[in-house]
């Protein structure tokens, strides 16, 4: 029921002898190509479910990948595919597409498979390139009503009404998003960010990705922030301290952050969390007097990263007990 194939076989496969898989995964397959995944479509594997093409030299995905009536996953991230022909998908119950990594830029799909897709994976670095690429979405992005997962949507040319029109996914559990300097310093989509963030009251996981000196202190003011939230990150960006509203959010277990100041305060704001797993802190001050960790609080914390100008850090005996792994950066 379940194939995988990797590295450079290059047997011939008879693909029609394979009737009852559910699951074919070929990621990382160096002779797998656009003629291969044609004759799986062509294949009558009527019960597969989840097909891997990842990191593969697939170029396209051709409109006979309706005939896998089941596919229900699909991840074609780090291929070659730059677009999806209109129609494409319309005869599966495809609801994870996984897009990460490609040169794709503009995504259009089929109305139908917009109301059933539940996961959307975009963005991501591409085989030959290291650095962040995102795609644009559909203005129309309230259609999307059904998705959890949507990760990641550029916003650098979007105007401030789509922003509004994100908070729309009431279903929303994963979102990232790239924020640039032009948003940071304009009211409006300010705004609307906080607006849309605080509807979102089934979301667990939150990762912003910044231009290089935008200011983040606007979202400090965020009343209702999603009470589910189980991560929060923020790259690049810088915040004037820990937001206050953190100390509502019973369920926070990771958390990348970086800040202009880190008062008593701030750390006791980041010291009780409760299920605090993961801390990411980043310093973007040098500090007057010796930053101390106490004994108190981080009862769960298992890992602490921390970027600081100088080395003026002080931890107390049995500050941490459960800690594993820890970066210190100067």
């Amino acid at each position: 029921r379940s194939l995988a194939v990797s590295g450079a076989v290059s047997i011939g496969v008879p693909w029609d002898k394979f009737l009852n898989l559910r699951v074919l995964d070929v990621e990382g397959w160096e002779k797998f190509g656009d003629e291969d995944l044609l004759r799986v479509c062509r294949s009558k594997m009527f019960f597969l479910r989840y097909l891997s093409i990842r990191n593969t030299r697939i170029s396209k995905l051709p409109p006979e990948i309706d005939m896998l009536r089941s596919l229900e996953i699909l991840d074609a991230s780090r291929t070659e595919v730059t677009e999806i022909l209109f129609g494409v998908f319309v005869e599966t119950r495809l609801n994870r597409l996984d897009l990460r990594g490609t040169p794709m830029r503009q995504l259009t799909l089929p109305k139908k498979l917009i109301w059933r897709l539940n996961h959307l994976l975009l963005g991501g670095e591409g085989k030959t390139n290291s650095t962040e690429t995102a795609i644009r979405l559909p203005h129309d992005i309230r259609r999307f009503r059904a998705l959890r997962t949507l990760a990641t949507v550029d916003l650098g040319e979007q105007p401030a009404s789509f922003v509004r029109a994100l908070g729309d996914l009431y279903q929303l559990e994963v979102l990232a998003i790239t924020w640039y300097f032009h948003q940071s310093s304009d009211r409006d989509y300010c705004d609307t960010l906080l607006s849309s963030i605080e509807r979102w009251r089934k979301l667990k996981s939150l990762t912003i990705h910044c231009g290089l000196g935008c200011s983040m202190e606007f979202l400090g003011s965020l009343s209702h922030p999603p009470e589910k939230l189980e991560k929060f990150k923020v790259t690049l960006g810088r915040f004037a301290g820990v937001p206050q509203w953190f100390q509502k959010l019973g369920d926070l277990s990771f958390v990348q952050i970086t800040v202009c100041k880190l008062g008593a305060g701030d750390l006791g704001i980041l010291r009780f969390l409760p299920k605090l797993k993961c801390l990411i802190l980043g310093l973007d001050f040098i500090p007057r007097e010796a930053i101390v960790i106490g004994n108190e609080g981080f009862h769960e914390l298992q890992k602490f990263s921390i970027v600081c100008p100088v080395p003026w850090l002080t931890f107390k005996s049995e500050a941490m007990p459960k800690l594993t792994y820890l970066q210190l950066e100067f």
